[in-house]
């Protein structure tokens, strides 16, 4: 008597990246650069937050980009950083935590990716409203107090409800009967989505151009005129101009031989898991290296930094004092 397919067993892993010795490392290492971001971009959120000079535009727009840019960079080591962990180091516990956070935290960046190049618009055409001077009754109302913050909260729902339904969109799949334990749960597309051409045409497509190509038009139309604008009243004034127009990553769709392993449909290619590495770690760079732009750009930060690391090492200076006080008088007593 012949069993049927539905009894044979047989083993079916999911997607899976390898990682090489050389992958890991890049991981760690760009893992370690987010992690530094993410600290910088925490002490930009302390100086923008409690800056009031009446000299400079207001802090609200770079303040929340700051924000925006920390979340991206902890969740780069979220994504990136732990996955590299799990797989490379074989931490079980750490592969079930990961696939328990990993569509909320996709989801997140997400839409931190969207939010991020609006926030540079508004700060742009703030430092432009600032620097000419002129206001009309829109823009008048538009950065006025409450504008502001009606202006950025509305922008963050718009990113917020326009990348929801990447949350449906998205599910761990698990294989039971895969014999490797790290292959056991992938994230994939949910089955609505696999022919769903609308779908596909919103995220892929219509966002596409959200994130990437209107925010590119309109901050090189903005900076251009600035510049053009500084120039003509001759003021000696820096400013930003970061770049971050590259797409996030997402789930392939394609089945194309380019982005599989010819010997596993299921195990991602080198030329797929090296692209995608990259684009990943640039978003983030641009992200990380805010605190540095800045810096370079903006001698008002400059000198905030500067005080915070001169108040730092006043006090550090001073913990050190009182710990060799106190280890001094303790030598004096025992002798």
């Amino acid at each position: 008597m012949e069993m049927s397919e539905e009894q044979i067993p047989s083993e079916i892993c999911g997607d899976f990246e390898g990682y090489t010795l050389a992958r890991f490392i890049f991981l760690a290492f760009t893992s370690l650069i987010a992690l530094l971001g993410t600290f910088g971009n925490l002490l930009l959120i302390y100086i923008f937050s409690t800056r009031k000079y009446p000299n400079t535009p207001p802090t609200l727009y770079p303040t929340v980009l700051a924000v925006l840019d920390t979340l991206l960079c902890a969740l780069y080591i979220m994504l990136f950083g732990v996955d590299a962990a799990i797989v490379y180091l074989r931490v079980e516990s750490l592969f079930v935590l990961y696939h328990l956070y990993i569509v909320p935290a996709y989801v997140l960046s997400r839409i931190t990716q969207l939010a991020i190049p609006y926030m540079l618009i508004f700060g742009t055409l703030e430092r432009f409203v600032w620097i000419s001077g002129r206001k009309n009754a829109i823009l008048k109302n538009m950065y006025s107090v409450r504008g502001r913050h009606i202006t950025m909260s509305v922008t963050l729902l718009c990113c917020i409800g326009l990348r929801l339904p990447t949350t449906f969109a998205t599910v761990v799949n698990e294989f039971p009967n895969c014999t490797d334990f790290f292959r056991s749960k992938s994230t994939g597309p949910a089955d609505w989505v696999l022919d769903n051409a609308a779908y596909y045409f919103f995220d892929f497509h219509l966002l596409s151009i959200a994130q990437t190509f209107i925010p590119f038009l309109v901050l090189l139309v903005f900076n251009l005129v600035i510049v053009r604008k500084l120039a003509k009243e001759r003021e000696e004034t820096e400013e930003e101009r970061v770049n971050e127009w590259e797409k996030g990553g997402g789930r392939e769709r394609s089945k194309s031989s380019l982005l599989r392993d010819p010997t596993d449909a299921n195990l991602a290619s080198t030329f797929h898991t090296v692209f995608s590495d990259t684009v990943s770690f640039v978003y983030m760079f641009t992200s990380a290296i805010r605190l540095i732009v800045y810096c370079i750009c903006d001698p008002t930060t400059r000198k905030d930094v500067r005080q915070v690391i001169n108040v730092c090492e006043q006090q550090n200076k001073k913990v050190t004092s009182v710990f060799v006080s106190v280890q001094n008088y303790s030598c004096a007593i025992f002798i």
